[in-house]
């Protein structure tokens, strides 16, 4: 029977490898909010409600993800430009530059692990 100390540290290296997996992921969650910013952008307008609905939801559920690993800062931008993209009626070029600013965000996190063992997300959950 594994004792408390060797329970706890293998629920820590799997809670890393988790949260390893879920940066890794984050180019791809990046392309998804890209593609999803791109067709509410250019949507027609009888379509555009339900492709704003869209892209807010990619950012809701990068909010939720990101709050689970322990990126409270990075899960809390996803859900302000959630609250801003569900407030406009159409994207404008701030919020566009905004919603860019975390692409590149979700790119730098996700570079891969450094000699010191760390990836592009420091203690605080963003880029450092």
């Amino acid at each position: 029977m594994a004792s408390a100390p060797d329970s706890a540290a293998a629920a820590q290296r799997q809670l890393q490898r988790l949260r390893e997996r879920f940066l890794a992921g984050l180019p791809g969650r990046a392309d998804e909010l890209a593609r999803a910013v791109e067709a509410w952008a250019e949507a027609a307008p009888e379509t555009a409600a339900q492709a704003r609905l869209a892209a807010a939801a990619v950012l809701h559920r990068l909010a939720g993800a990101a709050g689970l690993h322990g990126l409270a800062p990075l899960g809390a931008q996803a859900r302000a430009l959630e609250d801003a993209v569900m407030a406009a009626a159409a994207p404008s070029p701030a919020l566009l530059a905004t919603l860019a600013g975390l692409r590149a965000t979700l790119s730098t996190l996700a570079t891969p692990a450094g000699p010191g063992g760390t990836s592009g997300a420091d203690a605080d959950g963003l880029a450092g």
